[in-house]
């Protein structure tokens, strides 16, 4: 195997859930398909969801030691696609 050069496995993981390090000067380009993605920004680790129906973003770690990161702050967001979700359809 080459040096750097990733198994496989670890390929197709990474091709299926990819990790994306937030830029700090421009917006982080948009995903190309539908899926799930890892944000690395400097307030956390974030998981992007985007269906055609939802697009949502949510941090689901958070850094414990204070360090300067050099990536772009995210910011967590639901967008629902399809409009309001109908009250009757939600349980209390």
């Amino acid at each position: 195997m080459n040096a750097g050069a990733l198994n496989a496995g670890d390929a197709a993981l990474q091709r299926s859930f990819p990790t994306v390090m937030v830029p700090r000067r421009e917006p982080v380009a948009p995903m190309q398909a539908a899926g799930e993605r890892l944000l690395i920004g400097e307030n956390g680790v974030f998981i992007e969801i985007d269906l055609p129906w939802l697009s949502v973003v949510r941090r689901v770690a958070h850094y414990m030691v204070p360090t300067a990161i050099p990536y772009g702050r995210v910011v967590e967001s639901t967008v629902l696609r399809c409009g309001t979700v109908p009250p009757e359809l939600i349980g209390d």
